[in-house]
């Protein structure tokens, strides 16, 4: 058999034995809280939002692990995207989000509240 014939085999065949139904884990329903706050600031038309995720404590650890690093990829993303639409953006939201951290003024006042 030549190798053309035989090596398109040998993908459709492995393709196909990956597709095989796994042990399926029983799905398990967890209430969700009411009282859980989703939304935690609002900037103007922007908002913060956190999510609850049932059943996150059952991941493996190689599962969390892949979770953390794929929330990392997207706050990159993000970076990546802002750079796109101006070439200093990343310099001057550094240079904010500094000044946010290491204010070491009154921050009850109201000019802070508009900053």
């Amino acid at each position: 058999m030549k190798i053309k014939y035989f090596l398109p085999m040998l993908l459709m065949a492995s393709f196909l034995f990956s597709c095989a139904d796994q042990k399926k884990e029983e799905n398990t329903k967890t209430e969700v809280s009411a009282e859980f706050n989703y939304e935690v600031e609002q900037f103007g038309d922007v908002k913060i939002l956190r999510y609850q995720i049932p059943g996150f404590e059952n991941l493996t650890l190689n599962q969390k692990k892949l979770v953390y690093y794929l929330s990392q990829a997207g706050m990159e993303g993000r970076d990546i995207i802002y750079d796109q639409n101006y070439r200093h953006i990343l310099t001057i939201k550094r240079a904010l989000e500094n000044l946010n951290l290491n204010y070491a003024g009154y921050k009850t006042k109201s000019d802070w509240k508009n900053f």
